[in-house]
């Protein structure tokens, strides 16, 4: 019964797929072809043949007119924006080059977006779960940090045991200090013993929820099978902070065969990792994500006050007609429903997306927006600095990785902390409202209203991550894994 539900929904998958992409190629004509419409029932036949012509009522017609084709204008150059920006800048992240195109993860069997497993959920833990039982190597060895006469420009540390090639050893800070659950005495141990702890969880002195207590293996997270696909990284490391898998490395995706930024995710649809992914929408042709988001949400805006517009300027004169004569245009009453369905469709559109810009989060993420937990690596300067005499660390100290793991010619390790934030707690996040819709809209008067800029979400930051952080969230994990600024004197 397993294996024929499994079945059943793979052939489900690409057929759903395939008629997403259909109907998103037709879809921006059949909305052309509505709106042509609606402009000649409101212009020629309410406008024109009843208020101007037939009751000379030229003030009441010209106001009307100027009203519509103003929103008119907006709502259309919006939704040509979108679609031409969809069309020619889609927002797909570079495919990099690997020694060869057979480096798949073996558990991949159909392309699922991210959103369609459950991304940070129940149902993504569970996939990850089927993947971890396809090859089960033994388990890594969390390793201490280098030690203390080595910085971080060393290019070739010494391997430590229990490594595999292309993957960084995750190790604890150079002193850790945890306190037992059961409240026993202290445990402290200095990073030079290099303890070999395969799972602390199973002895029981750490809490459940710590990421110290975590066993790192080598599977687990789908990873490249060549070191070839260890390549282009040095975008990641060399900023402060990325999301990361337990190995400190980014996500993988296991069909474009690449490492994904922050905040993007895999389209199925179009079978490509896109850049701040939203949402796959027919009705505007393709995939809405971080190139068109901005004017994706000036469309629906501007789409709900046109079809409200449009509600309540024919009801109120279809009204007056049927008292006057008693007349029913069926085309006036066509143009009305047609208004009701897609003002009530745009309504709900605009309402959702302004709240997801306040939230600054985009819809996949939106699905378990409250239980979501994120998992960043920050890079730490003081790797190699024991923490001062007498400091209490309560918990476990957050594991370190030192990346590049196998650093080239020019290249610097770069020591990171991985640490993970609370259910709920949105790294993106900005604290003030009004720079949410900035990061989205622009910063001026004319970006908010007008759809010709585009988002200053491509505006991608170098050094500190992909995008804003919360600075906030990001010091308070700072503080928690021990990281603290050097001082100016050094």
């Amino acid at each position: 019964m397993g294996s024929g539900w499994l079945e059943a929904k793979e052939v489900r998958g690409p057929s759903k797929h395939a008629l997403n992409r259909w109907v998103s190629y037709t879809m921006p004509v059949i909305m052309a072809g509505l709106v042509g419409f609606a402009t000649w029932v409101f212009v020629a036949l309410v406008c024109v043949n009843h208020l101007l012509i037939g009751q000379g009522r030229k003030g009441t017609a010209i106001a009307l007119l100027v009203i519509y084709f103003v929103l008119f204008l907006l709502m259309s150059s919006a939704y040509l924006r979108v679609v031409w920006v969809i069309s020619v800048s889609p927002g797909f992240i570079a495919k990099q080059s690997t020694d060869s195109e057979d480096e798949k993860f073996p558990g991949s069997v159909e392309s699922r977006s991210d959103a369609e497993i459950g991304l940070g959920g129940v149902q993504a833990e569970g996939l990850r779960k089927e993947e971890e039982t396809i090859q089960l190597p033994e388990p890594m060895t969390i390793a201490g940090s280098p030690p203390e006469n080595e910085t971080e420009s060393l290019p070739n540390p010494p391997p430590q045991p229990g490594s595999a090639k292309g993957v960084p050893r995750p190790a604890l800070s150079p002193e850790t200090t945890a306190q037992p659950t059961n409240g026993s005495s202290t445990l402290s141990f200095p990073a030079s013993s290099n303890p070999p702890l395969q799972s602390p969880a199973r002895q029981g002195v750490f809490p459940e929820n710590a990421l110290g207590s975590r066993p790192y293996y080598t599977h687990g997270p789908p990873r490249p099978q060549t070191s070839a696909g260890y390549r282009n990284l040095d975008e990641w490391f060399q900023r402060d902070a990325f999301v990361c898998e337990n190995d400190g490395l980014p996500r993988w995706c296991v069909h474009c065969q690449l490492w994904k930024p922050d905040r993007s995710h895999h389209c199925s649809e179009l079978q490509r990792c896109v850049w701040r992914m939203d949402h796959f929408c027919p009705w505007v042709g393709g995939v809405v994500a971080e190139p068109s988001y901005k004017f994706f949400y000036q469309m629906v805006f501007y789409g709900a006050l046109y079809c409200l517009f449009l509600i309540v300027s024919i009801a109120v004169i279809f009204r007056q007609q049927i008292n006057d004569n008693g007349n029913q245009d069926a085309r006036w009453a066509a143009c009305l429903a047609l208004a009701c369905v897609f003002g009530l469709f745009s309504g709900v559109m605009a309402g959702s997306t302004t709240q997801l810009v306040y939230r600054n989060v985009s819809t996949i993420d939106s699905l378990n927006y409250k239980t979501k937990v994120y998992q960043l690596a920050l890079h730490d300067p003081n790797a190699a600095q024991t923490p001062p005499p007498g400091q209490q660390i309560s918990a476990v100290m957050p594991a370190r990785v030192w990346l590049p793991r196998e650093p080239g010619p020019g290249q610097k390790q770069r020591c990171f902390a991985i640490v993970s934030t609370q259910p709920g707690d949105n790294p993106w996040r900005l604290a003030s409202t009004l720079e949410n819709f900035k990061e989205v809209l622009g910063y001026s008067f004319w970006d908010w209203w007008l759809p010709i800029k585009r988002s200053p979400l491509e505006a991608k930051k170098s050094g500190e991550g992909w995008y804003r952080w919360n600075e906030e969230l990001l010091a308070r994990l700072k503080h928690q894994a021990g990281i603290t600024q050097p001082s100016k004197s050094n």
